[in-house]
């Protein structure tokens, strides 16, 4: 239910600009990340030659830097939830718990 309820928010625009800033910087961290080892240059070019993106990982930051308010609300519309998950916990004892 909760995953719904952030995904209504954020069709809605319900989200500050310094959660915006705070999604940038860390999607560009572990983008910058990437050329501290050959393997993952390599797997990042892997599944961009793969989904047909051709963007070096400079090329990828400068692309997350210019995405605006108005791009997560659009991006945001067109997300529809596709599975279902529910989860289920055992007690102290081992035995299985049914929460709602």
């Amino acid at each position: 239910r909760e995953i719904g309820v952030q995904l209504d928010a954020m069709k809605r625009g319900d989200f500050t600009d310094e959660e915006i800033e705070t999604a940038r910087r860390t999607l560009i961290s572990g983008i910058r990340q990437i050329n501290d080892s050959p393997s993952s240059i390599e797997a990042f070019m892997f599944r961009r030659l793969l989904s047909g993106v051709s963007e070096t990982p400079e090329e990828a930051c400068e692309r997350i830097t210019s995405v605006t308010r108005k791009d997560v609300i659009e991006a945001a519309q067109k997300v529809v939830l596709d599975t279902v998950y529910f989860l289920n916990g055992t007690n102290a004892d081992g035995e299985d718990r049914e929460d709602e």
